[in-house]
């Protein structure tokens, strides 16, 4: 194990696609500090799998990039985002994760 790893942690949690997520979905955030992955995918019209995925992979299709850059776009994400003095990315920001 990697000296950075927490034992029982996926991986992927490490991943810049992951903390990019994480940063970006304050209103994704599970209350365990987690990023919400079913309440993505249920608003997204995905499986939850199909997001783990993306997660695993650290890679998204052009056009998941545009559906996560519009429910980033959200007003409440927006109003989470901007209760901690951040602003939602632009779509390039998304496209830096297509495959």
């Amino acid at each position: 194990m990697h000296s950075t790893e927490i034992q029982g942690r996926d991986p992927w949690r490490d991943q810049p696609f992951y903390r990019f997520l994480f940063e970006n979905f304050p209103t994704y955030r599970s209350k365990r500090g987690l990023l919400d992955v079913p309440r993505i995918a249920k608003d997204v019209g995905l499986t939850a799998e199909g997001i783990y995925k993306w997660l695993r992979r650290g890679v998204v299709t052009p056009t998941n990039a545009r559906t996560l850059h519009r429910l980033c776009n959200a007003p409440t994400n927006i109003a989470a985002l901007q209760a901690i003095a951040a602003t939602p990315p632009a779509l390039e920001r998304f496209y830096e994760f297509c495959e």
